[in-house]
């Protein structure tokens, strides 16, 4: 049984002047217009930028009083409140593993602000009530077959949003549906294994989605449904070698997208929110392979891909191709590295252990990476200084390269740098 009650305040906070001019570069410019020597430059960063945290106290408390003085309370804020109770029961009754759960819980998250006029504190906020339950149970038919079925249950409220003057918008109304689900693991020897897995997914309208019709026949959109399949095999080649292959496919019959399609009324394609239809794949490949005592091997290839299309009878608009930084499948693939390969190699001997881990992205796209592609180093070693006692050396990003694996449009290309080179060295005693 549990019980929760959960309050969280999310308040908007500075607005820091890094500068006592109105543009600093144009004015850096005007007054070095050939360049400055690096003791200018030292100057004018200390004449006009300010003091970096952490430096000289008494400075920075002299530039925040400078550039309009320290934050004060927050004239807006948000609050989230989140309550529930949740129940759980398992049990086993000879063969099979059975665990059941019900769950109710009530949300609600609130924007609130001072009016700048009248110093009122004006609130609104959005509502919804959730309650969910589900039963699962792991039957072991035999010693190499487990199947486990289950069934989830999910009801939501129509979201009710209440804005600063008490004027009520609700949603599309309540919205419910049971899923299925069903996964199996069979091992046909003591070499081989097999998993097979089935999820239906069931995702409802969020409050964003109320007020986001479609803009073409202004109709509301549909919750978002699919199926997610997971494949996956295991195999020991011999004493020393296994290989392992997993594939997961998600099909979104009913997702959400903003596509530009045939718009009749205006003659034209436009971009509009509509139900659309979602394939996202992914494939791994692993193999483990110890050659002697000592030195073993461990290599993995992982790879990725969404695509997103127009479902009933919309038209898409034939110049949104893969060359187009809009297209959402442009984008969503672009954002991520292509290709992942992974190569750990270790070496242990006695008290000693050693390891080099390798990852190699490729396939990053020019729209959100700095790089087509990037190797990344890390390296451990560990000595058994006592039976209680360990030493450890690592170093994280050992050539020191300047990553990426994933992109921040807000910030722009190369914002969302991976850190640098790390050394660390330690001892470990347990006792």
């Amino acid at each position: 049984i549990r019980v929760y009650d959960q309050n969280h305040r999310y308040a908007h906070r500075d607005k820091y002047s890094w500068t006592t001019l109105s543009d600093a570069s144009n004015a850096y410019n005007d007054m070095f217009p050939t360049g400055a020597t690096s003791e200018q430059l030292a100057q004018w960063i200390k004449d006009n930028l300010a003091p970096f945290p952490g430096g000289d106290q008494a400075a920075l408390k002299e530039w925040v009083e400078k550039t309009g003085g320290a934050a004060s309370e927050p004239t807006s804020w948000h609050e989230e409140k989140n309550r529930g109770v949740q129940l759980q029961y398992a049990k086993s009754i000879g063969i099979n593993d059975i665990i059941a759960s019900v769950t109710y819980d009530k949300a609600k998250n609130y924007s609130k602000s001072y009016n700048n006029k009248t110093g009122a504190l004006e609130s609104s906020h959005v509502d919804r009530k959730t309650t969910t339950a589900y039963v699962q149970d792991k039957i072991h038919v035999s010693d190499k077959w487990d199947l486990t079925p289950a069934l989830r249950y999910a009801k939501y409220s129509s979201f009710e949003t209440t804005d600063a003057k008490g004027s009520t918008v609700q949603g599309k109304g309540n919205t419910h549906l049971l899923t299925p689900v069903l996964n199996t693991e069979y091992m046909f020897d003591d070499t081989s294994s097999m998993y097979l897995g089935w999820t239906k997914i069931y995702r409802p309208l969020k409050e964003g989605d109320y007020s986001t019709a479609d803009y073409i026949n202004k109709t509301p959109l549909d919750d978002e449904k699919g199926d997610a399949w997971t494949l996956g095999v295991r195999k020991d080649l011999d004493d020393k070698t296994s290989l392992a292959v997993h594939y997961d496919l998600t099909r979104m019959s009913n997702a959400i997208a903003t596509l530009p399609v045939w718009n009749d009324s205006k003659g034209e394609f436009t971009s509009s929110p509509l139900n659309a239809k979602e394939d996202k794949k992914s494939f791994n490949v692993t193999l483990d392979h110890q050659f002697d005592d000592h030195f073993t091997i461990s290599a993995s290839y992982s790879h990725m891909k969404d695509k997103w299309s127009a479902k009933n009878g919309y038209i898409l608009d034939p110049s949104w191709g893969y060359s187009n930084s809009s297209d959402i499948n442009t984008a969503i693939n672009s954002l991520r590295p292509q290709n992942h390969y992974s190569l750990n190699m270790s070496y242990e001997n006695g008290k000693f252990y050693t390891g080099l881990l390798t990852n190699w992205y490729t396939g990053c796209s020019d729209y959100a990476f700095t790089s087509n592609r990037f190797l990344v180093l890390d390296w451990n070693m560990n000595y058994e200084v006592t039976k209680d006692m360990t030493a450890y050396l690592t170093v994280t990003n050992l050539t020191n390269e300047a990553y990426e694996t994933s992109y921040n449009s807000w910030n722009g290309k190369g914002s969302s740098a991976m850190p640098g080179r790390c050394i660390m060295v330690g001892m470990k005693y347990s006792f």
